[in-house]
């Protein structure tokens, strides 16, 4: 038997402690039941309705208070007349999440505490009757339980509270702008749901960029593309996905950041961790286990991630941004340690000089890394082929001179027919006297045979390469390549940058609350003014905000600021609902 009065003990000492929530007197009431005498049934009736007016005049008054102050919060942000979903939407992204977890927290105090009146209402009629089974109650009194509004009223707060929990925990990408009835929905209905919530996010994305003056937009980087932080992709999609670029450039971003990494087959693919477990359609499936740099491309297009696609080759991503825009452009960060993917993307830039425009930067936590790429592709801009002979050579100033290449495969390397039978085709050897930051190449030159080609279609790129930056951290490093540095002493960056084969161009910084202080601002514009400058930050940590970006951008002289896109980014726009697009 189950000891109900326990029960609301526990209740009253946990989650309805500290609160001035009504919670019917169980133990009291229970009395009447036991008494004897000819007026007891009357008795036990009075109380207990009495203990349903309180519970119902409580309830709607906690209902009232919470929901007053809801509206009065976003009184001027919410659209007029806002059904409580757009109001509580509104709510969180005015006020933040703190508060808004505050109000969950009271959300879920009021229906516990109505839930538990009203099993205890029911409880005490159902003992009632089973200890007076000639003077039962249920037919006169549960009824008006049940049409109570504390009984009814619970779904409408268990919607509340499930709505304010995905508007909080998804990072306020989340839900839809209107409070719908709960329901079972169909495999027809909930994929139009799935569309629908699509629709909105990329209105929302839409309306967002608008809002950023021209000036300001190409400081912005999209985090991973347009992508939801929670690894969701029925309302954005996949991160790192070829989807995740193209929906970010085509809404007006210019820049998005991604990470990238090697199969064992030396293609270069889109991956931020070191396996596809946490992306993988089948996580189970012993594929999804194996690191990327172990599997080939073939075995990475059988194994699907969540959003039904595979990984996308880099030079898939990069094409895309060739085509949509002159301003669309990718960050690329290279995984600490992956020097062979640094090497495989020299090759790359320079096999392919007309997507080298797509790149905005380059960057890593590995300072070795950076460095080595630095040298490569000082190296290969040198030897070029020109015109004639299948291998003719020229000298090149690097990133200045004029030159034609030969055409590659969909992977961006070199179709088999076209390579030579030296294992220096290249005509790169690296010096095995310094394999560290200041390692040497030889002075041999490069080496590519040259497709005939009719003269009037020959065409000529300008060699020029991105901007090569260091990542750092601002706390204690995970990796022992990882630089530590504040934003009070930035002086050892110098050091971290330079290199007798030629400097980096910058560094990217984890951001510090400082750096919203005039202190953190002058300093960083002080080294704004010696080097390139971007911050990053984690998500669900660090502010990730219109003002921050703007203070960043404007007042520290920030080049690129890292952001995963919230639905909070900026304030006054909201997801709408599709019904109202």
């Amino acid at each position: 038997m189950v000891n109900f009065g326990g029960h609301l003990k526990a209740v009253r000492e946990g989650e309805s402690k500290g609160t001035d929530l009504y919670i019917v007197p169980y133990n009291d009431l229970k009395e009447p039941v036991f008494a004897q005498g000819t007026d007891s049934r009357a008795v036990f009736d009075t109380c207990w309705r009495g203990a349903l007016a309180l519970s119902n005049a409580d309830f709607t008054a906690a209902v009232e208070a919470l929901f007053t102050s809801i509206f009065e919060a976003d009184a001027d942000a919410a659209p007029r007349g806002a059904p409580l979903g757009t109001a509580m939407k509104v709510y969180v992204d005015v006020v933040g999440p703190d508060e808004g977890q505050d109000t969950l927290q009271r959300m879920v105090q009021i229906h516990t505490a109505a839930l538990t009146n009203s099993e205890a209402l029911r409880k005490l009629v159902k003992k009632h009757d089973k200890y007076h089974p000639t003077q039962k109650l249920s037919v006169s009194l549960l009824p008006k339980l049940y049409a109570s509004v504390v009984f009814s009223g619970q779904g409408m707060v268990e919607e509340a509270i499930a709505a304010m929990r995905a508007f909080l925990n998804d990072e306020d990408e989340g839900d839809r702008g209107t409070f719908l009835p709960m329901k079972r929905m169909d495999s027809e209905t909930a994929h139009n749901k799935v569309v629908e919530s699509r629709v909105e996010e990329l209105d929302w994305l839409k309306r967002v960029v608008a809002s950023i003056p021209e000036t300001l937009i190409h400081n912005l980087v999209a985090h991973r593309g347009f992508h939801h932080v929670k690894d969701r992709n029925d309302k954005r999609p996949l991160e790192n996905s070829l989807a995740a670029y193209e929906t970010a450039w085509t809404s007006g971003i210019h820049l998005c950041e991604c990470d990238i990494a090697i199969t064992r087959d030396e293609k270069l693919v889109l991956a931020h961790d070191a396996d596809f477990k946490r992306l993988a359609l089948d996580s189970k499936s012993p594929t999804s286990g194996i690191n990327v740099s172990d599997l080939t491309f073939r075995e990475l297009i059988s194994m699907p991630l969540t959003s039904g696609n595979r990984p996308p080759l880099l030079i898939d991503v990069l094409r895309s941004a060739h085509a949509i825009s002159n301003n669309a452009k990718l960050i690329i960060e290279i995984k600490p340690g992956n020097s062979a993917a640094a090497s495989a993307l020299s090759r790359l830039l320079l096999r392919h000089p007309d997507l080298t425009r797509c790149v905005a930067m380059i960057m890593s936590f590995d300072a070795v890394t950076m460095h080595r790429l630095r040298t490569e592709l000082t190296a290969g801009s040198h030897p070029l082929l020109g015109s004639g002979s299948t291998s003719s050579r020229m000298n090149l100033s690097f990133g200045s001179q004029h030159c034609r290449f030969a055409s590659f495969d969909h992977f961006g390397t070199l179709p088999n027919h076209h390579r030579t039978h030296s294992d220096q085709q290249l005509g790169l050897s690296l010096s095995q006297n310094n394999l560290g930051v200041g390692m040497s190449l030889s002075q041999n030159t490069l080496e590519v045979p040259l497709v005939p080609q009719e003269p009037p279609q020959q065409i000529e790129h300008i060699l020029s390469f991105p901007p090569l930056m260091l990542l750092t951290v601002a706390q204690k490093p995970k990796r022992p390549c990882e630089m530590k540095v504040g934003v009070h002493d930035l002086s050892p960056i110098d050091s971290w940058l330079s290199n007798p084969n030629g400097c980096l161009d910058g560094v990217y910084l984890q951001f510090q609350r400082d750096m919203m202080t005039p202190e953190g601002s002058r300093s960083l514009r002080e080294l704004s003014e010696r080097v390139d400058v971007g911050v990053w930050g984690f998500a669900g940590l660090d502010p990730d905000d219109f003002d921050t970006f703007h203070w960043l951008f404007k007042d520290c002289n920030v080049k690129f600021v890292n952001t995963d896109l919230p639905n909070n980014f900026r304030k006054g726009v909201i997801v709408r609902s599709s019904t109202s697009l």
